[in-house]
């Protein structure tokens, strides 16, 4: 397994750092630029959606069998609570984006803004410690059948 791969991608930085910024410009400008931070900050959430789905893929396609039925359930469990976390985030914003096409004064709500981000920031957070207890069970597992970094566990002996 890379290491690499638990880690956020480059697009999730570049949305969370974009998220930052339109959030704090949102409050704290006035006028225009309020009006353009806020359009950067559903943006810059949709770019933060696909990093996390991105995160999320990337991280379950490389998988290690060391114990194939214990490997398949830390691989169940991880997906069980990120999809559902993943699917529930994103049907809140697809909602949030019904209610906008209705009434385009919500779009500018601060509180929806404020909730909005707060959100983003706990399923990150929580999905990366999903992510990150089934790293660790895994090289725990690796460790356990002293699975070298040649070695393969499908093959025949």
């Amino acid at each position: 397994m890379k290491e690499k791969i638990k880690y956020f991608n480059v697009v999730q930085i570049i949305g969370n750092i974009l998220l930052l910024i339109s959030v704090i410009g949102s409050f704290v400008a006035t006028g225009e630029i309020q009006n353009t931070m806020i359009g950067l900050f559903w943006f810059a959430l949709t770019i933060n959606m696909l990093g996390i789905t991105y995160f999320f893929a990337t991280w379950t396609k490389g998988g290690i069998n060391a114990d194939v039925k214990k490997s398949k359930q830390i691989f169940n469990d991880l997906d069980n609570v990120a999809v559902t976390l993943i699917v529930g985030y994103m049907l809140a914003y697809l909602i949030i984006m019904f209610i906008t096409n209705m009434s385009n004064d919500i779009r500018n709500n601060f509180y929806l803004i404020g909730g909005s981000y707060i959100l983003t920031v706990f399923v990150e957070v929580i999905l990366f410690t999903v992510v990150e207890k089934a790293y660790k069970e895994t090289i725990k597992l690796v460790k356990k059948n002293n699975i070298g970094k040649n070695d393969r566990s499908d093959r025949k002996k």
